[in-house]
């Protein structure tokens, strides 16, 4: 019976976001949804393309293609940054649908997708990425400059016009792709901090001395950790302080 009530649930969310024409069972008047997993667009009817259109599909399919791409790349390197990046993709998809429900809007007129639109998926995985990615390499002190400006130029031209992308297929508005952009700045941000803690690094070195997993984040080398202070007896911890000795 709850799963009968999660389904149910599901279909009367999707249908208070879906435009008229699909409640009706009719065709998109605007044009085709295509596009893979996690990058489907709205593909204009064929006398309205120009060559933009698939500048803006490329950008479009970007989610799909990182949702692949980091993979494939893991079983290159084996490397911890990217299975962070993995736990990162799917931690924000997660949070993208939660923000979906709550907001349940639909999208602008102009497109065939039938999902909710605010906020925009597309935008939010741009700026996560793109956030923590600038955070990583701008903070990075064994970087040069011309480097760090190199890695952050090619992370903001991959990522930085997925959010015009949407807007061009009419697939956002420009508020959904405002939310979803501002909190993927926020997640990216508390994201790159977490990350910095003690604890993470921590686990994340025991991870690597304990599996197969390359040690190749962070980017600046690891620091040697200051001993921890023994006490007289030679155990660890802080040592202890004698109560003052009472006077005559």
């Amino acid at each position: 019976m709850k799963l009968w009530s999660i389904v149910q649930n599901q279909l009367q969310f999707e249908k208070v976001c879906a435009p008229e024409w699909y409640n009706k069972g009719e065709e998109c008047p605007y044009g085709t949804p295509t596009g893979p997993p996690m990058g489907t667009f709205t593909w204009p009817n064929e006398e309205l393309r120009y060559w933009l259109h698939y500048v803006a599909a490329f950008y479009s399919m970007m989610p799909f293609l990182l949702a692949v791409g980091i993979p494939v790349l893991f079983c290159f390197t084996r490397g911890m940054r990217e299975i962070l990046a993995i736990i990162f993709y799917w931690l924000q998809k997660v949070v993208m649908h939660a923000l979906k429900h709550m907001a349940a809007q639909r999208r602008p007129v102009g497109s065939c997708l039938h999902s909710c639109g605010m906020p925009s998926g597309h935008s939010l995985d741009a700026a996560c990425f793109l956030t923590w990615i600038t955070l990583e390499v701008a903070l990075c002190s064994s970087l040069e400059p011309k480097q760090r400006a190199l890695r952050i130029g090619v992370a903001g031209v991959l990522l930085g016009p997925i959010a015009w992308s949407r807007v061009f297929f009419n697939d956002h508005s420009v508020a959904q792709i405002s939310v979803g952009t501002a909190s993927g700045i926020v997640m990216g941000t508390i994201w790159y901090f977490v990350l910095q803690l003690r604890c993470t690094s921590w686990l994340l070195k025991a991870i690597i001395a304990n599996s197969f997993v390359r040690a190749n984040y962070p980017l600046d080398p690891p620091k040697d950790e200051a001993a921890w202070p023994q006490t007289e007896s030679g155990k660890f911890g802080w040592p202890s302080v004698k109560p003052p000795q009472a006077r005559d």
